[in-house]
């Protein structure tokens, strides 16, 4: 976990994994919420193999990435296809509390999985020497020699 943008892809996997567990939660206790799971045992597997893949991600396991990526895109992609090919049937006609909203979850997830995938493949990337500066940072020649008579007090403003 180097940068921020490691972390905040985790802490979006933490949040969409809470929010699709209140969206179980409400199904299961009779609430009444526009966003519905998909199935129901499916969702309770997919939210606790989400939990192990966001370990695995915060450690830096590329195993935990591929395995977030290609849930996602299976579970939340196949219900992205189903919703858009029953709104061409229909017409075009979109219900927007109904299936606008599961629509929208599914795009979501599917989103999380790519970013996931490419922030876990990004990570240990090697960026291009730069040349132009290398001279300067690699020359120990060029450091400042400490002089005896300098002042080697560290004053701090507290």
């Amino acid at each position: 976990m180097k940068t921020f943008a490691n972390w905040m892809t985790v802490i979006f996997m933490i949040m969409y994994w809470g929010f699709r567990i209140f969206i179980t939660y409400m199904f299961t206790n009779g609430g009444e919420y526009p966003i519905k799971p998909i199935n129901l045992y499916t969702e309770i597997v997919v939210l606790f193999i989400t939990f192990m893949c966001i370990v695995l991600v915060f450690k830096r396991q590329r195993v935990g990435g591929f395995i977030y990526f290609g849930m996602n895109m299976m579970y939340y992609g196949f219900e992205l296809y189903r919703n858009i090919s029953n709104t061409i049937a229909d017409g075009g006609k979109i219900d927007i509390m109904g299936s606008g909203l599961d629509m929208f979850a599914s795009f979501l997830g599917i989103v999380m999985g790519i970013v996931v995938l490419i922030d876990i493949l990004s990570y240990n990337m090697k960026t291009k020497i730069d040349k132009s500066t290398d001279w300067y940072y690699k020359n120990k020649d060029l450091d400042k020699a400490k002089d005896s008579r300098e002042d080697s007090n560290n004053y701090r403003i507290y």
